[in-house]
């Protein structure tokens, strides 16, 4: 982002010469002084292209307003491209954050906890944060699965019969319908406000693919379930 901040601010300066020495070869004869260097029309084209337009230094040549006019509308979309690029620069540091934050978390889990560094982070571009509040109802019995959640933060009651499960940080749910390809087996409610992170369909295939022992880990966890079930 640096480089391209500098190369926009490099191209901005020449324009803001160029503007300058157009303008003074243009009204210098009619206007010797308002317009009677280079330097002082360097003036009128930082005004100009800025559009502050103070209009101590005005075109009066058909010409010359002719330009003025185009000077305006290039100085906003040059403006405009230091203050893109600063904010394209600060989404990046957020995502980057996001990143680090996200991939944290995936360490955290005891599923992914043996896991290297890369694996780790291969896990957390995949996973997505969600919020729940209490006493939600985060997947139903009979709906079509479509992920699986991770806890984070709080807990959760797993519809189960004869008895409920409960399940906290560092625990996952949803699985058993992404294993077998069949809707989902139980409710699951959240007993506290929750923080989960979400691993859909498509991307439980692809990360079971990569990592072939996490899909025996949670092949393993479904069929216990399954049995208790």
């Amino acid at each position: 982002q640096g480089h391209s901040l500098f190369a926009a601010l490099t191209v901005l300066s020449i324009l803001l010469v160029v503007a300058a020495t157009v303008i003074y070869l243009v009204e210098y004869q009619a206007q010797p002084t308002s317009f009677a260097s280079i330097p002082q029309s360097l003036w009128w084209a930082i005004s100009t292209m800025a559009t502050v337009g103070y209009g101590d230094m005005t075109p009066i040549t058909p010409i010359g307003r002719l330009f003025g006019g185009l000077a305006m509308v290039f100085g906003i979309a040059m403006f405009a491209v230091p203050a893109g690029i600063l904010a394209s620069g600060f989404a990046e540091e957020l995502r980057k954050r996001d990143f680090v934050v996200n991939w944290q978390s995936v360490a955290r889990v005891p599923l992914f906890a043996r896991l290297d560094a890369i694996s780790i982070a291969s896990v957390a571009q995949l996973l997505k944060p969600r919020s729940v509040s209490a006493n939600q109802a985060i997947v139903r019995r009979g709906d079509i699965a479509d992920s699986m959640y991770f806890i984070m933060e709080g807990e959760v009651e797993v519809d189960l019969t004869p008895s409920p499960i409960r399940l906290k940080q560092g625990d996952y749910f949803g699985e058993i319908a992404l294993v077998d390809n069949i809707r989902r087996t139980a409710t699951v409610f959240s007993l506290t406000d929750c923080r989960l992170l979400v691993l859909e369909t498509v991307d439980f295939g692809r990360l079971t693919d990569q990592i072939p022992e996490l899909k025996e880990e949670i092949t393993r966890t479904a069929e216990e379930r399954r049995s208790v079930s």
